[in-house]
């Protein structure tokens, strides 16, 4: 799980129904991360220290699920919707092409996908 600090006391009121839960990354550094009583707590930039260089991604196919967002139901009955990891890579390059949202060269972008309504 990647959390807020601001969801830290939610999820340790919930800990013992997520006990599969093998990490939770907690989104500051470790000069800010609070006491917790989440024994599988850690920060986000001690997390990324420890991980291995030499990393070699998984092959996985463009059309395996990656995602599953639930939408509110605009035109219906709220339902998931299944992503690939091909539709996220999309929906990311399209956020970040030349005027697309009247974007310029100058601005900063961090998208996030899917893309929501």
């Amino acid at each position: 799980i990647f959390t807020d600090l601001t969801f830290l006391p939610i999820l340790e009121k919930i800990a013992s129904q997520i006990g599969r839960v093998e990490k939770i990354i907690v989104l500051t550094d470790g000069k800010h991360m609070p006491a917790t009583a989440l024994t599988n707590a850690i920060a986000y930039e001690e997390w990324i220290a420890g991980v291995d260089e030499d990393y070699r991604w998984a092959k996985i196919d463009e059309n395996q699920a990656c995602g599953l967002c639930y939408t509110s139901g605009t035109t219906g009955n709220p339902k998931g919707v299944l992503y690939s990891h091909r539709s996220n890579v999309i929906h990311g390059l399209a956020a970040n092409t030349a005027d697309c949202f009247g974007l310029r060269s100058t601005d900063s972008v961090l998208p996030v996908v899917p893309m929501f309504h």
